[in-house]
């Protein structure tokens, strides 16, 4: 599925500009495709029988396709937990640390994209617990501050405040 154009194609409500193969891989998803879309800056990156299972021929609402996305999951989790012979309170037990894997999947991304060093990481702590906001000025100080130069460069705007809304210490304590 090398680059190729879509046309009345649609994953929900959004229309499939293009669609095209990833060389990105993990242990878990096989191949996966970057689905482009016609009024969306953001693309989605998934695994290829995701997108075939999700791809419509007519434009669906969020919540069937939150259904179409969700299902397929539940259902093999209920088949294991029948296989595994599971009792109820194992069930809740089995989906709540199911859940707590997830987040800390996603805390351990979060600290990485934070601090490019994974060594400090440790699953079940948030990760922006052990951030200041200061933190958080700086890099978006640094990022939207050059990203928005390069925007002004071709657009002639100027770039948004960050975190302070553009505030400076001394605008804020006037009186």
């Amino acid at each position: 599925m090398t680059e190729e154009t879509k046309t009345n194609l649609y994953i929900g409500p959004d229309e499939v500009l293009s669609v095209e193969d990833s060389a990105e891989k993990t242990e878990f998803t096989g191949d996966l495709v970057l689905v482009h879309f016609v009024n969306s800056q953001f693309d989605k990156l998934m695994p290829k029988v995701v997108y075939e299972s999700l791809v419509t021929k007519e434009p669906t609402d969020m919540n069937s396709l939150h259904e179409r996305r969700v299902s397929p999951v539940v259902n093999v989790m209920a088949i294991m937990m029948i296989r595994y012979g599971l009792t109820y309170s194992e069930i809740l037990d089995a989906c709540r640390k199911t859940a707590d894997k997830m987040q800390d999947s996603f805390e351990r991304a979060t600290n990485f994209l934070w601090t490019k060093d994974d060594r400090n990481w440790s699953p079940g702590v948030p990760v922006l617990n052990n951030k200041s906001v200061i933190v958080a000025d700086l890099i978006l100080s640094n990022n939207i501050n050059k990203y928005a130069g390069e925007q002004s460069d071709a657009q002639g705007a100027q770039p948004d405040a960050v975190v302070g809304g553009g505030e400076t210490a001394s605008d804020s304590h006037t009186g």
